[in-house]
């Protein structure tokens, strides 16, 4: 168990040992949480775990970071969370077909930022947020 004195630096420390990735996770506190999907150096089973938490600040901190499993970004790109979303859409990491899903996104402010930050999208995907119904998309790409 960590101790209750321990502060979440403890989670963004490179070379993780399983029992220590097992025992922030059953501790289940926020702050602890949140840095360990921020810390890129877990291994890609955390992160996968991670993408299935219900704390929504936990998903979106790994939809900024790179260097993800696909199953994780698949998950992210559908998250209820519009945060997640919008992070995904400003990172350049995410494969090109999932990335592109976020043209359809509900949200006006995930499709504006997918314009402006993916600066070598596809045809196809400028295409479509250039004739988006909504000014603010079309003016970011």
């Amino acid at each position: 168990m960590i101790a209750a004195r321990a502060t979440a630096k403890v989670a963004e420390r490179p070379g993780l040992t399983e029992d220590m990735i097992a025992a922030i996770i059953e501790a289940g506190k926020h702050r602890f949480l949140h840095t360990l999907a921020l810390n890129t150096s877990v291994p890609q089973s955390v992160a996968v775990r991670l993408s299935m938490s219900s704390d929504e600040i936990v998903r979106a901190a790994l939809a900024a970071r790179s260097g993800r499993p696909r199953e994780v970004y698949a998950a992210l790109v559908e998250d209820p969370f519009r945060y997640a979303r919008e992070w995904l859409a400003q990172n350049d990491d995410i494969p090109a077909d999932l990335r592109a899903r976020l043209t359809d996104d509900p949200d006006t402010e995930v499709r504006a930022l997918l314009g402006r930050w993916w600066v070598g999208a596809p045809d196809e995907v400028r295409r479509k947020l250039l004739t988006d119904p909504v000014d603010r998309v079309r003016v970011r790409v």
